[in-house]
């Protein structure tokens, strides 16, 4: 079971937990009230000094940013589940990848959480609704 870090209510937290649903690996939030800040005294600060969340700890490495932790897993769980990432070696494939990643995250992501839409659009994904894009 793969341990998340995060405030429940944070809609970034869908983007890893999609891929976590799309390649089979179980995980488990770890519930974190970040304005409170009670994490910060239970040694949260040993693995995350800026306290960003949502975040993974594997193999002792600290992952924040739900991109990151999205394509962490589904690079060591490359063989379960979907295919999520386009295999590298179809250059062509993997570019659009990057390309459409890109624009997502720098010109619909910071639109779409601005009025809460985000939640909106990934909430279905994990409901099974809606894929992870895959460019075939």
């Amino acid at each position: 079971v793969l341990l998340v870090y995060s405030w429940p209510t944070f809609a970034c937290i869908r983007k890893g937990a999609c891929v976590c649903k799309e390649k089979n690996v179980p995980i488990e939030l770890v519930s974190m009230n970040i304005f409170e800040g009670p994490h910060r005294s239970r040694g949260c600060p040993a693995y995350n000094a800026s306290v960003r969340v949502p975040y993974i700890v594997e193999n002792g490495i600290i992952f924040f940013e739900s991109r990151i932790i999205g394509r962490c897993i589904a690079t060591k769980y490359e063989v379960q589940g979907e295919r999520v990432i386009p295999d590298p070696s179809g250059i062509v494939k993997h570019a659009l990848f990057e390309l459409a990643t890109a624009i997502e995250q720098l010109q619909f992501d910071p639109f779409a959480n601005a009025g809460g839409g985000l939640q909106a659009i990934s909430s279905p994904c994990c409901r099974n609704e809606l894929h992870v894009l895959y460019i075939s």
